[in-house]
Protein backbone atom coordinates (compact mmCIF):
# COMPACT_ATOMS: atom_id res chain seq x y z
CA UNK A 1 0.00 0.00 0.00
CA UNK A 2 1.58 3.49 -0.94
CA UNK A 3 0.23 6.27 -2.21
CA UNK A 4 2.00 9.90 -0.80
CA UNK A 5 4.32 7.40 0.17
CA UNK A 6 2.78 5.46 -2.76
CA UNK A 7 -0.23 3.43 -1.92
CA UNK A 8 0.54 0.52 -2.84
CA UNK A 9 0.36 -3.65 -2.33
CA UNK A 10 3.69 -3.54 -0.15
CA UNK A 11 6.49 -6.36 -0.81
CA UNK A 12 7.66 -8.24 2.10
CA UNK A 13 11.38 -8.99 0.58
CA UNK A 14 14.70 -8.42 2.68
CA UNK A 15 18.03 -8.09 1.03
CA UNK A 16 20.87 -8.24 3.78
CA UNK A 17 21.79 -4.73 3.14
CA UNK A 18 18.38 -4.13 4.17
CA UNK A 19 18.21 -6.65 7.26
CA UNK A 20 21.42 -4.42 8.27
CA UNK A 21 19.77 -1.11 7.61
CA UNK A 22 16.77 -2.48 9.88
CA UNK A 23 19.04 -3.63 13.03
CA UNK A 24 20.52 -0.38 13.44
CA UNK A 25 17.00 1.85 12.32
CA UNK A 26 15.73 2.03 15.34
CA UNK A 27 18.79 4.20 16.55
CA UNK A 28 18.60 6.49 13.77
CA UNK A 29 15.48 9.27 13.40
CA UNK A 30 17.07 9.63 9.99
CA UNK A 31 18.19 7.47 7.32
CA UNK A 32 20.07 7.52 3.86
CA UNK A 33 19.74 5.35 1.16
CA UNK A 34 21.32 5.15 -2.02
CA UNK A 35 18.55 5.38 -4.86
CA UNK A 36 19.91 3.56 -8.63
CA UNK A 37 18.88 5.55 -11.36
CA UNK A 38 18.22 3.26 -15.02
CA UNK A 39 21.24 2.66 -16.94
CA UNK A 40 22.99 6.10 -17.90
CA UNK A 41 21.64 7.97 -14.76
CA UNK A 42 23.97 8.90 -11.56
CA UNK A 43 22.99 7.27 -7.96
CA UNK A 44 20.68 9.36 -6.18
CA UNK A 45 20.81 9.67 -2.52
CA UNK A 46 18.16 10.32 -0.54
CA UNK A 47 17.23 10.59 3.43
CA UNK A 48 14.01 9.33 5.01
CA UNK A 49 12.51 9.57 8.46
CA UNK A 50 12.60 6.20 10.52
CA UNK A 51 10.66 7.92 13.22
CA UNK A 52 7.44 8.34 11.41
CA UNK A 53 5.41 5.50 9.98
CA UNK A 54 5.36 5.00 6.11
CA UNK A 55 2.51 3.06 4.52
CA UNK A 56 4.91 0.65 2.72
CA UNK A 57 7.06 -0.29 5.53
CA UNK A 58 3.62 -0.65 7.71
CA UNK A 59 2.15 -2.44 5.30
CA UNK A 60 5.77 -4.83 5.44
CA UNK A 61 5.37 -5.45 9.16
CA UNK A 62 2.22 -6.65 8.56
CA UNK A 63 3.28 -9.57 6.06
CA UNK A 64 6.17 -10.32 8.73
CA UNK A 65 8.39 -8.72 6.55
CA UNK A 66 11.97 -6.92 7.59
CA UNK A 67 12.05 -3.94 5.84
CA UNK A 68 10.35 -1.99 8.63
CA UNK A 69 11.20 0.17 11.44
CA UNK A 70 10.00 0.42 14.80
CA UNK A 71 7.61 3.59 14.23
CA UNK A 72 6.26 1.16 11.59
CA UNK A 73 5.55 -1.81 13.81
CA UNK A 74 3.86 0.47 16.50
CA UNK A 75 1.51 1.29 14.21
CA UNK A 76 0.86 -2.33 12.95
CA UNK A 77 0.22 -3.31 16.32
CA UNK A 78 -2.03 -0.58 16.98
CA UNK A 79 -4.18 -1.21 13.53
CA UNK A 80 -4.12 -4.89 14.72
CA UNK A 81 -5.42 -4.53 18.15
CA UNK A 82 -8.80 -2.99 16.46
CA UNK A 83 -8.79 -5.55 14.56
CA UNK A 84 -6.73 -9.22 15.03
CA UNK A 85 -7.72 -10.70 11.56
CA UNK A 86 -5.77 -7.63 9.75
CA UNK A 87 -2.78 -9.55 8.94
CA UNK A 88 -5.10 -12.52 7.66
CA UNK A 89 -6.99 -9.55 5.41
CA UNK A 90 -3.23 -8.53 4.05
CA UNK A 91 -2.29 -12.24 3.03
CA UNK A 92 -5.33 -12.88 1.33
CA UNK A 93 -3.90 -9.57 -0.47
CA UNK A 94 -1.34 -11.17 -1.30
CA UNK A 95 -2.53 -14.31 -2.51
CA UNK A 96 -5.13 -13.07 -4.81
CA UNK A 97 -2.67 -10.94 -6.54
CA UNK A 98 -0.46 -13.92 -7.39
CA UNK A 99 -3.04 -15.76 -8.76
CA UNK A 100 -4.90 -13.24 -10.48
CA UNK A 101 -1.98 -11.91 -12.43
CA UNK A 102 -1.42 -16.29 -12.65
CA UNK A 103 -4.99 -15.70 -14.11
CA UNK A 104 -4.41 -12.85 -16.76
CA UNK A 105 -0.95 -14.04 -18.03
CA UNK A 106 -2.51 -18.19 -18.05
CA UNK A 107 -6.01 -17.86 -19.08
CA UNK A 108 -5.75 -13.99 -21.03
CA UNK A 109 -2.66 -14.46 -22.85
CA UNK A 110 -1.63 -11.22 -20.70
CA UNK A 111 2.28 -10.64 -21.18
CA UNK A 112 2.61 -6.79 -20.08
CA UNK A 113 1.77 -5.95 -16.54
CA UNK A 114 2.03 -2.16 -14.87
CA UNK A 115 2.03 -2.59 -10.52
CA UNK A 116 1.09 0.68 -9.44
CA UNK A 117 2.16 1.69 -5.82
CA UNK A 118 4.53 -1.44 -6.10
CA UNK A 119 5.43 -1.39 -2.25
CA UNK A 120 8.42 -3.34 -0.69
CA UNK A 121 9.54 -6.19 -2.74
CA UNK A 122 7.86 -9.79 -1.63
CA UNK A 123 8.03 -13.27 -3.19
CA UNK A 124 6.08 -14.16 -5.25
CA UNK A 125 6.41 -11.16 -7.09
CA UNK A 126 4.29 -10.30 -9.54
CA UNK A 127 7.31 -10.61 -12.40
CA UNK A 128 7.94 -14.24 -10.64
CA UNK A 129 4.28 -14.83 -11.00
CA UNK A 130 3.82 -13.56 -14.27
CA UNK A 131 6.91 -14.94 -15.81
CA UNK A 132 6.09 -18.45 -13.98
CA UNK A 133 3.62 -19.00 -16.92
CA UNK A 134 5.42 -16.42 -20.34
CA UNK A 135 8.99 -16.24 -19.84
CA UNK A 136 9.00 -13.16 -21.73
CA UNK A 137 6.12 -11.31 -19.34
CA UNK A 138 7.09 -7.42 -18.95
CA UNK A 139 6.77 -6.07 -15.46
CA UNK A 140 6.82 -2.23 -14.50
CA UNK A 141 6.65 -1.44 -10.37
CA UNK A 142 5.72 2.50 -10.11
CA UNK A 143 5.89 3.62 -6.92
CA UNK A 144 7.36 7.57 -5.68
CA UNK A 145 8.81 6.02 -2.50
CA UNK A 146 12.35 6.40 -3.30
CA UNK A 147 13.51 3.72 -0.89
CA UNK A 148 10.96 1.34 -2.69
CA UNK A 149 12.60 2.18 -6.00
CA UNK A 150 15.68 1.49 -4.62
CA UNK A 151 14.89 -1.92 -3.00
CA UNK A 152 13.02 -2.90 -6.57
CA UNK A 153 16.18 -1.78 -8.32
CA UNK A 154 18.38 -4.01 -5.88
CA UNK A 155 16.07 -7.08 -5.66
CA UNK A 156 14.20 -7.79 -8.48
CA UNK A 157 16.71 -6.41 -11.52
CA UNK A 158 16.08 -8.22 -14.33
CA UNK A 159 15.03 -8.94 -17.90
CA UNK A 160 11.89 -7.53 -18.51
CA UNK A 161 11.79 -5.69 -15.41
CA UNK A 162 11.39 -1.75 -14.52
CA UNK A 163 11.11 0.37 -11.19
CA UNK A 164 9.84 3.52 -12.73
CA UNK A 165 9.48 6.62 -10.23
CA UNK A 166 6.28 8.56 -10.43
CA UNK A 167 3.00 9.32 -8.30
CA UNK A 168 0.31 7.23 -9.42
CA UNK A 169 -2.28 9.30 -8.05
CA UNK A 170 -1.18 11.69 -11.27
CA UNK A 171 -2.13 8.95 -14.04
CA UNK A 172 -1.35 11.53 -17.13
CA UNK A 173 2.83 11.69 -15.61
CA UNK A 174 2.95 7.77 -15.17
CA UNK A 175 1.17 6.99 -18.12
CA UNK A 176 3.77 9.30 -20.16
CA UNK A 177 6.95 8.34 -18.48
CA UNK A 178 9.75 7.47 -21.32
CA UNK A 179 11.04 4.48 -18.92
CA UNK A 180 7.04 3.08 -19.33
CA UNK A 181 6.77 4.03 -22.82
CA UNK A 182 9.91 2.03 -23.42
CA UNK A 183 8.31 -1.36 -21.56
CA UNK A 184 4.59 -1.25 -22.40
CA UNK A 185 3.00 -1.55 -25.81
CA UNK A 186 -0.32 0.04 -24.92
CA UNK A 187 -1.21 -1.24 -28.55
CA UNK A 188 -1.51 -4.92 -26.99
CA UNK A 189 -3.22 -5.86 -23.87
CA UNK A 190 -1.85 -4.73 -20.35
CA UNK A 191 -2.51 -6.01 -17.01
CA UNK A 192 -2.91 -2.70 -14.64
CA UNK A 193 -2.24 -3.59 -11.21
CA UNK A 194 -4.30 -1.26 -7.98
CA UNK A 195 -3.52 -3.34 -5.39
CA UNK A 196 -4.21 -2.37 -1.99
CA UNK A 197 -4.29 1.16 -2.74
CA UNK A 198 -7.37 2.70 -3.13
CA UNK A 199 -8.42 2.69 0.67
CA UNK A 200 -5.89 5.74 0.61
CA UNK A 201 -7.90 7.78 -1.57
CA UNK A 202 -10.96 9.10 -1.62
CA UNK A 203 -13.73 8.19 -3.47
CA UNK A 204 -14.16 10.76 -6.25
CA UNK A 205 -10.25 10.29 -6.55
CA UNK A 206 -10.34 6.67 -6.78
CA UNK A 207 -12.87 6.84 -9.08
CA UNK A 208 -11.15 8.88 -11.36
CA UNK A 209 -7.71 6.90 -10.59
CA UNK A 210 -10.07 3.63 -12.30
CA UNK A 211 -11.08 5.34 -14.89
CA UNK A 212 -7.96 7.21 -16.14
CA UNK A 213 -5.79 4.07 -16.02
CA UNK A 214 -8.45 2.31 -17.67
CA UNK A 215 -8.66 4.25 -20.64
CA UNK A 216 -5.87 3.48 -22.60
CA UNK A 217 -6.35 0.08 -22.46
CA UNK A 218 -7.25 -1.87 -25.24
CA UNK A 219 -9.48 -4.74 -25.87
CA UNK A 220 -8.12 -8.09 -23.79
CA UNK A 221 -6.65 -5.83 -21.17
CA UNK A 222 -7.52 -6.39 -17.69
CA UNK A 223 -6.99 -4.23 -13.83
CA UNK A 224 -6.58 -6.17 -11.28
CA UNK A 225 -8.29 -4.27 -8.19
CA UNK A 226 -7.91 -5.16 -4.28
CA UNK A 227 -8.86 -2.40 -1.33
CA UNK A 228 -9.51 -2.93 2.57
CA UNK A 229 -13.10 -2.39 3.18
CA UNK A 230 -14.78 -1.94 6.46
CA UNK A 231 -19.04 -2.45 6.52
CA UNK A 232 -19.04 -1.46 10.21
CA UNK A 233 -19.40 2.05 10.60
CA UNK A 234 -17.90 2.62 13.88
CA UNK A 235 -14.45 0.55 13.81
CA UNK A 236 -14.54 2.44 9.97
CA UNK A 237 -13.98 5.74 12.32
CA UNK A 238 -11.66 4.33 14.47
CA UNK A 239 -8.88 2.86 11.75
CA UNK A 240 -9.11 5.73 10.22
CA UNK A 241 -8.33 7.34 13.35
CA UNK A 242 -5.47 5.29 14.33
CA UNK A 243 -3.93 4.79 11.45
CA UNK A 244 -1.10 7.84 11.35
CA UNK A 245 0.48 6.80 7.54
CA UNK A 246 -1.91 7.96 5.72
CA UNK A 247 -5.48 8.92 5.34
CA UNK A 248 -7.84 5.89 4.99
CA UNK A 249 -11.14 5.71 3.54
CA UNK A 250 -13.45 2.54 3.23
CA UNK A 251 -15.11 1.62 0.04
CA UNK A 252 -17.87 -0.82 -0.50
CA UNK A 253 -17.96 -3.45 -3.10
CA UNK A 254 -20.70 -1.85 -4.59
CA UNK A 255 -19.15 1.21 -4.93
CA UNK A 256 -15.83 -0.62 -6.51
CA UNK A 257 -18.18 -2.02 -8.71
CA UNK A 258 -19.52 0.81 -10.21
CA UNK A 259 -16.47 2.29 -10.85
CA UNK A 260 -15.12 -0.27 -12.65
CA UNK A 261 -18.37 -0.69 -15.27
CA UNK A 262 -18.26 2.81 -15.55
CA UNK A 263 -14.55 2.18 -16.69
CA UNK A 264 -15.88 -0.27 -19.35
CA UNK A 265 -14.22 -3.22 -17.02
CA UNK A 266 -16.26 -5.92 -16.32
CA UNK A 267 -15.33 -7.77 -13.08
CA UNK A 268 -14.63 -11.77 -14.21
CA UNK A 269 -17.07 -12.88 -11.32
CA UNK A 270 -19.66 -10.45 -12.19
CA UNK A 271 -19.57 -8.79 -9.24
CA UNK A 272 -17.12 -7.37 -6.45
CA UNK A 273 -16.15 -9.32 -3.12
CA UNK A 274 -14.50 -10.97 -1.08
CA UNK A 275 -11.06 -12.27 -2.69
CA UNK A 276 -10.40 -14.87 0.37
CA UNK A 277 -11.29 -17.54 -2.07
CA UNK A 278 -10.77 -15.95 -5.33
CA UNK A 279 -11.45 -16.64 -7.76
CA UNK A 280 -14.89 -18.46 -6.27
CA UNK A 281 -16.55 -16.48 -3.28
CA UNK A 282 -15.81 -17.87 0.41
CA UNK A 283 -18.56 -20.66 0.63
CA UNK A 284 -19.43 -18.90 3.67
CA UNK A 285 -18.39 -15.73 5.26
CA UNK A 286 -18.91 -14.74 8.94
CA UNK A 287 -19.54 -11.64 10.02
CA UNK A 288 -16.03 -9.39 10.33
CA UNK A 289 -15.02 -5.85 10.59
CA UNK A 290 -13.35 -5.61 7.36
CA UNK A 291 -11.89 -7.44 4.45
CA UNK A 292 -10.39 -7.68 1.34
CA UNK A 293 -12.16 -6.68 -1.91
CA UNK A 294 -11.42 -6.62 -5.17
CA UNK A 295 -10.98 -8.95 -8.65
CA UNK A 296 -9.71 -9.21 -11.61
CA UNK A 297 -12.24 -7.05 -14.05
CA UNK A 298 -11.94 -7.29 -18.20
CA UNK A 299 -11.86 -4.45 -20.65
CA UNK A 300 -14.88 -4.49 -22.82
CA UNK A 301 -15.15 -3.96 -26.58
CA UNK A 302 -17.24 -1.48 -25.89
CA UNK A 303 -18.42 0.11 -22.50
CA UNK A 304 -21.59 -1.51 -20.90
CA UNK A 305 -22.04 -3.78 -24.41
CA UNK A 306 -20.63 -7.39 -25.20
CA UNK A 307 -17.89 -9.15 -22.75
CA UNK A 308 -15.25 -10.63 -24.84
CA UNK A 309 -15.51 -14.25 -22.96
CA UNK A 310 -18.24 -15.79 -21.03
CA UNK A 311 -17.39 -15.29 -17.10
CA UNK A 312 -15.10 -17.05 -14.74
CA UNK A 313 -18.71 -17.32 -13.03
CA UNK A 314 -19.87 -19.45 -16.15
CA UNK A 315 -17.40 -21.46 -16.45
CA UNK A 316 -16.58 -22.77 -13.69
CA UNK A 317 -13.10 -21.45 -13.40
CA UNK A 318 -11.62 -23.14 -10.11
CA UNK A 319 -7.57 -22.55 -8.76
CA UNK A 320 -6.33 -24.48 -12.44
CA UNK A 321 -2.79 -24.79 -12.46
CA UNK A 322 -0.73 -22.08 -14.64
CA UNK A 323 -0.42 -22.52 -18.00
CA UNK A 324 -3.70 -24.41 -18.42
CA UNK A 325 -6.61 -22.49 -20.34
CA UNK A 326 -10.23 -23.71 -18.95
CA UNK A 327 -11.94 -25.35 -21.85
CA UNK A 328 -14.51 -22.83 -23.47
CA UNK A 329 -12.34 -19.90 -22.97
CA UNK A 330 -11.73 -17.62 -26.44
CA UNK A 331 -8.36 -17.37 -27.10
CA UNK A 332 -6.73 -13.63 -26.22
CA UNK A 333 -7.07 -10.82 -28.35
CA UNK A 334 -3.17 -10.68 -28.61
CA UNK A 335 0.02 -12.14 -26.84
CA UNK A 336 0.78 -8.44 -25.07
CA UNK A 337 4.37 -8.74 -26.54
CA UNK A 338 6.08 -5.11 -27.12
CA UNK A 339 6.37 -4.42 -30.71
CA UNK A 340 9.54 -4.43 -31.62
Amino acid sequence: MSVGGDAGGQRGGTSSSAREMGARADALPRLDAVVREPAGAAPVMVEFDTSKPNIARVYDALLGGKDNYAADRELAERIVALNPGLPGLVRDNRVFITKAVTMAASHRGIRQFIDLGAGMPTHPSVHEAAQRVSPDARVAYVDNDPVVQSHVRALLAGDGVAAIGADITRPAEVLADPELARMIDFGQPVCVILAAVLHFQAAEVARSLIAEYATPLVAGSALLVSMFSASDEEFSREAAGAYTAAQWHSHSPAELERWLREAGLCPLRDHVGNVSAWPQDPPGQTASLAETIGDLAEKLLRPGRTRLTPSLKAQGVSGSSPGSPQPGLLPASGNGQRGN
